[in-house]
């Protein structure tokens, strides 16, 4: 018997082995499910221990890769140059990446109000200039945010092209 799930399927171990070295592309609010996948995928992550597998839930990605080096639990597995750290853009590291980028998406109205809950229990410190907004002023300051991610081609230098300059709508605006 196959030792891993997916060698059940022929092929599936050299597809895998083309897909790297993996960029993953980290869109804000999808986080802690990417990073089970990848963890507990034993031709991504092999050598992760059982509790880097573990569901990291609320785990800033600096942090988890503090504690468990992609280098160590998934040799090969990555490119390293893109560090995976915060949601950066993808867009000035597709030249030479084409066809190793992953990402989670979410449906955009759930992944601007968890970003909205999110950003509301840590102060808005990433984002003051929305402290006092709406959930629906929220996410229309934040729309788009999964396409920029991955077109978004002035980043790194600035902020997350998630994170927007926002100005609160005006009254003609909300009517």
């Amino acid at each position: 018997p196959p030792s891993l799930p997916f060698e059940r399927f022929p092929g599936a171990r050299a597809r895998l082995q083309k897909l790297k070295p993996l960029i993953w592309v980290h869109i804000s609010k999808t986080g802690t499910g990417m990073l089970n996948t990848l963890y507990n995928h034993p031709g991504i992550c092999p050598n992760a221990t059982q509790e880097a597998r573990a569901s990291p839930v609320g785990v800033e990605d600096e942090w988890f890769y503090d504690h468990y080096p992609r280098e160590e639990a998934c040799p090969g597995s990555f490119n390293l140059s893109y560090s995976g750290r915060g949601h950066l853009g993808f867009g000035p590291y597709f030249r030479g990446n084409q066809g190793h980028a992953i990402a989670m998406f979410r449906q955009p109205e759930q992944r601007a109000i968890s970003a909205y809950y999110w950003s509301k229990s840590q102060l808005f410190v990433h984002t003051p200039e929305l402290k006092t907004a709406t959930i629906r002023e929220y996410a229309i300051a934040v729309q788009g945010c999964q396409t920029k991610m991955l077109a978004e081609d002035g980043y790194p230098e600035g902020p997350s092209p998630c994170v927007v300059s926002y100005i609160p709508p005006t009254d003609r605006m909300v009517q």
